[in-house]
């Protein structure tokens, strides 16, 4: 099996396979057995004979590095349960119990031992003397809905001089990332300024998308902090000219 993470390492994936239809069989094993897989790994290209895991852990850990391929990451707690499918009673004598059609599941964790990254936030104060808080309100809507036909406000109050939207893009890192950050637009007469609240992401490996959770490696937080930096700049470039 694989080793168990230290308290220095977090957990950052989890990656999952199913063993082939070949080796569909018929069990009445625990629906939730766990069994560790193999002996603790290492690659052993060298080995004169491998464990039969250690190709199934080296698909994983290919994987791994594909998916995070700038950070220090390794891949632990290898586990294997039962793939169940087709439960149905069995009787024999007086006998009865439950049956399915099994395959192995096989399950790692990847772990980095780098430290979570900070909240990715922004904020920048504009100034554009003269102007009205009206103007200002006028530039900043009218850019955002040129540039993103169809945004959705959250708060589009003119009055209250106040504009609250999501900003959504994507990022690749080895796999791509949903991000979505809130950002809020308050303006008065002669200044602005536009605040991001912490952004989020998702994930979408598998071509589904994940739940939201923060941004969890300090290389996927610098691309975002990219994002919004270029995202408030192009606003105030709008309404300043």
């Amino acid at each position: 099996m694989l080793a168990a993470r230290s308290p220095a390492e977090r957990v950052i994936d989890r990656l999952t396979e199913l063993d082939t239809p070949i080796n569909i069989r018929s069990c009445r094993a625990d629906p939730n057995a766990v069994r560790m897989m193999g002996r603790p790994y290492e690659a052993l290209f060298a080995a004169p004979e491998r464990h039969r895991h250690e190709p199934i852990l080296d698909r994983f850990l290919f994987i791994a590095q594909g998916r995070f391929p700038n950070e220090n990451i390794a891949i632990r707690n290898a586990s294997i349960r039962h793939h169940h499918t087709n439960a149905r009673r069995v009787t024999s004598g007086n006998t009865s119990w439950t049956e399915w059609d099994c395959r192995d599941l096989f399950i790692v964790y990847v772990v980095t031992s780098e430290p979570m990254s900070q909240p990715v936030t922004l904020i920048e104060d504009i100034s554009l003397a003269g102007a009205t808080q009206a103007d200002l309100y006028r530039r900043a809507h009218n850019w955002l809905t040129d540039t993103f036909p169809g945004i959705n406000f959250q708060i589009d109050d003119f009055d209250l001089g106040r504009i609250r939207s999501d900003l959504v893009f994507n990022i690749t890192h080895g796999q791509t990332y949903r991000i979505t950050s809130t950002f809020t637009i308050d303006v008065h007469d002669e200044r602005a300024q536009i605040s991001f609240a912490s952004a989020r992401l998702q994930r979408t490996a598998g071509g589904t998308l994940g739940h939201e959770e923060p941004i969890f490696l300090q290389s996927i937080a610098n691309l975002v902090q990219t994002q919004l930096n270029n995202f408030s700049r192009a606003l105030i470039t709008s309404i300043t000219s």
